[in-house]
């Protein structure tokens, strides 16, 4: 269907005035709903201004035309608007920059919101792109043979043998693994991802650079995994029989429930994210009652105390559905992920830039766009071998 340009820009005008006619909302969301970036524009415009010229010269640019041309003209249009304010929400004051935001959302399916004003363009010295991180892990059996698990599959199942999610065996002899009921792990390196479905049902994601340990069989009681990096879980209802993931000094007891937590080595805390049900959080080194989390909140945990509060759970779980989401993230975390997800080192000539990014990306780029996006700030980046060198 047809939109006539000049009049979705007067109603989304007379949307930023509340001065939309039922006819003229319906007509509105119609066009919002032809295309995914015309929905994200709608869903965060919240500014006024010179908006009708922006929107033409955002509506100039194809639909399909190629993301680096797009974010190439983005950029230098940054580079023309010398003064912009900072705000705390996911859209600039200026209608100007709006626009300009615009077109790299329509290129990227991302939106940023950075609180600089200069643009320095980062290097790339003699490195080559370096694709984004992909289905990757190694199964480690009791016995000790690793095995590395199919890219071309993105999990594993655990039942009376251990198949990939189509039905396909992993290995020609499972047995070992079945029968035995010592601890086995499944691992994901830098730029891996997984997915396991242990006995009982439940499943897990595991992030990059991250470890589960695992029974291939229950016990009556309970059920007990440790967990060491990052892991989304969804864990089957039983009752009888309490899930407990164990941590660097905590331990998590749910019944059935999904949650996200955080536990990597090289981060200051340990984040637990509640998306459903109830979870109960005892810290080791703690002889206290344990914190109970209700749907929509995360415990931090740091120097052995934890910190209870309510959050908006998809930045800590966007990662699931490869997304990178950031809300007022500061630049070092978001370094971190970044490291993680492509398997680089990350290294600080100087001081680490206390700016913080908000906004959202699909983890399906690859590193030099990422760079390229990340681009409308002041910290120039060089990218050398395989570093990542932050003047």
């Amino acid at each position: 269907m047809e939109f006539d340009k000049e009049q979705v820009i007067l109603l989304l005008q007379k949307y930023l005035r509340g001065e939309l006619q039922p006819d003229e909302y319906t007509h509105l969301q119609e066009w919002a709903n032809s295309h995914a970036a015309y929905r994200r524009v709608l869903n965060q415009i919240s500014t006024q201004g010179r908006f009708t010229a922006d929107l033409m010269e955002f509506y100039n640019l194809p639909v399909n035309e190629k993301r680096t041309v797009d974010y190439t003209i983005a950029n230098q249009a940054i580079r023309e608007t010398p003064t912009i304010k900072i705000r705390h929400t996911f859209w600039r004051r200026e209608s100007r920059v709006a626009a300009i935001l615009v077109v790299a959302l329509l290129a990227f399916g991302s939106y940023w919101y950075l609180g600089r004003e200069k643009h320095s363009p980062s290097t790339y010295t003699g490195a080559p792109d370096k694709s984004p991180g992909r289905s990757q892990a190694v199964l480690t059996l009791a016995d000790g043979r690793a095995i590395n698990l199919s890219e071309a599959q993105t999990g594993i199942v655990i039942s009376d043998e251990v198949t990939y999610l189509d039905g396909s065996q992993v290995t020609e002899d499972d047995n070992s693994h079945v029968q035995s009921s010592k601890q086995h792990s499944i691992a994901t390196p830098k730029g891996g991802m997984y997915q396991i479905t242990l006995a009982d049902g439940s499943k897990v994601w595991l992030n990059a650079a991250s470890t589960l340990k695992y029974p291939s069989r229950f016990t009556s009681k309970e059920r007990v995994v440790e967990l060491l990096g990052e892991a989304y879980f969804i864990v089957a209802n039983d009752k009888k029989r309490p899930f407990k993931v164990i941590t660097n000094g905590q331990q998590i007891e749910v019944l059935g429930t999904e949650f996200n937590i955080s536990a990597y080595d090289d981060e200051p805390e340990i984040k637990t994210t509640l998306v459903a049900g109830a979870v109960r959080i005892a810290v080791t080194a703690d002889h206290h009652s344990p914190t109970v989390l209700r749907p929509g909140e995360q415990a931090t945990l740091r120097d052995d105390a934890i910190m209870v509060q309510k959050v908006d759970v998809t930045p800590y779980t966007a990662w699931k559905n490869s997304v990178f989401h950031f809300k007022n993230t500061p630049f070092e975390e978001m370094m971190r992920q970044i490291a993680r997800w492509y398997d680089v080192d990350v290294i600080y000539a100087n001081k680490v830039p206390k700016e913080t990014f908000t906004g959202e990306m699909s983890r399906n780029l690859s590193l030099i766009t990422v760079l390229d996006l990340l681009n409308v700030s002041e910290v120039r980046i060089q990218f050398t071998g395989n570093q990542l060198i932050v003047e």
